[in-house]
């Protein structure tokens, strides 16, 4: 159970940035910068405190399941100080690095759809619109 909580809250951080920025993308009054930036600190802090709390617990549980643990495993299991501090100060700093990258692409899309609505536009507007029929002349006619 550990392991599967582990690996959700994992799975969760890393889409938390990229959810919540295509809800930003499709709707912006919904998804304003400041709500989008505390979501994104305040349960990426949840996520990481999580999944570092359920990996030591799956280490724990996998101590517990075998009769002679490898030095190795025990070793982990026991260096877990420095990393539960970290991820309670400072777990929040987590999502905001892995924001970054997802910043690029949430820009990418928007200029994409910008310049895909401005195409749209324009061949709407030469479908639409009818020449003058100024120019058109008709047969045995002269166009003074």
């Amino acid at each position: 159970m550990n392991y599967l909580v582990y690996i959700l809250s994992w799975i969760g951080f890393l889409i938390l940035p990229g959810f919540l920025l295509l809800i930003r993308l499709l709707n912006e009054k919904i998804m304003p910068w400041w709500l989008l930036i505390f979501l994104v600190l305040i349960f990426s802090w949840v996520l990481i405190n999580s999944t570092v709390y359920f990996y030591y617990g799956y280490l724990y549980d996998l101590i517990e399941s075998t009769s002679d643990p490898s030095q190795e495993l025990l070793d982990e299991f026991g260096a877990d100080g420095a990393k539960l501090s970290f991820a309670l100060f400072f777990g929040w700093l987590y999502g905001c690095v892995y924001l970054l990258p997802w910043l690029l692409v949430y820009q990418a899309l928007k200029l994409l759809r910008r310049k895909q609505s401005v195409l749209t536009r324009l061949i709407t507007k030469k479908i639409v619109e009818p020449r003058p029929s100024h120019h058109w002349v008709r047969v045995g006619q002269t166009n003074n």
